[in-house]
């Protein structure tokens, strides 16, 4: 996969999550629902995608990579407390490895 096609990916992936959350995952609010839709959003991409963690953070106007490497980490976290972040992921993931071919999904 070549750096064009992984971005265009990416920028599908933000589509997508922003539907599923109804959210603009292009804002910059803190707000729970955004941040949770943005993490989400990034380990699709890392997952889906040969995106570096600098690349990603510019798909989603981060300033730093370690902001995308500590959403990914929270959202991690996350599924091994609350069932709704398991579903959530798994949704999305059925959704998306059909459409951007094979998925590495071991967290």
């Amino acid at each position: 996969m070549n750096f064009t096609s992984s971005i265009l990916k990416g920028r599908y992936i933000k589509k997508i999550i922003a539907e599923y959350y109804q959210v603009d995952i292009n804002s910059t609010s803190r707000e729970r629902r955004f941040v949770y839709a943005r993490w989400m959003g990034m380990l699709m991409c890392r997952l889906t995608t040969n995106l570096s963690y600098p690349q990603i953070a510019g798909l989603f106007n981060m300033r730093d990579h370690t902001t995308v490497i500590y959403g990914i980490k929270k959202v991690t976290e996350k599924m091994g407390d609350s069932l709704v972040v398991r579903r959530d992921y798994k949704i999305l993931l059925d959704y998306f490895r059909p459409k951007l071919g094979n998925v590495d999904i071991s967290i």
